[in-house]
Order: structure tokens, then C-alpha cells, then sequence
């Protein structure tokens, strides 16, 4: 049988528990290197300025199969 007492002194452990967790975590986030948000956005932009991508061919024209990642390699396997 669980008494009031040990079932308060068990919810107060998993409560403590949880807050030392998530203060865990927030020196975690605490610690990595931040950018400024136009800092980000212009790495963004610079990025999809200079990466081909084959899935939007209306900007970048066809690419040639040997860029294209995802065109299908071979015509894959047949079983009879």
C-alpha cells in the first residue's frame, strides 16, 4: 500500500528530476554559438544562389544526369 506521504515524496523527486533536466538543458543551449538572424539569412541565400538544384529546373535549367542525384541509377532489379 502507498501512503500520501511516500506517493508526495515520490512526486516531489520526479519533480526535482525534471527541473534539474530541463536546467540541463538550458546550459546546454546556453553554451552554443550564436549569429544574428540577418547573418543566418544572408548564408541562406548565398547558399541557394550558388547550389544547382535538379528539382527546380525552371531556375537552373536541366542538369546533366551526372548532377542529378536523383535520377534512378539503372532500371532497377526484375524478378519473373
Amino acid at each position: 500500500i502507498f501512503s500520501p506521504l511516500k506517493m508526495a515524496a515520490r512526486h516531489q523527486t520526479d519533480r526535482l528530476e525534471k527541473l534539474r533536466k530541463a536546467n540541463d538543458q538550458l546550459k546546454r543551449e546556453a553554451g552554443l554559438q550564436r549569429i544574428k538572424i540577418s547573418e543566418a539569412a544572408k548564408g541562406i541565400i548565398k547558399f541557394c544562389a550558388d547550389t544547382r538544384d535538379p528539382l527546380v529546373p525552371s531556375v537552373w535549367g536541366k542538369l546533366d544526369d551526372r548532377e542529378n542525384h536523383y535520377k534512378e541509377k539503372g532500371k532497377g532489379c526484375l524478378l519473373l
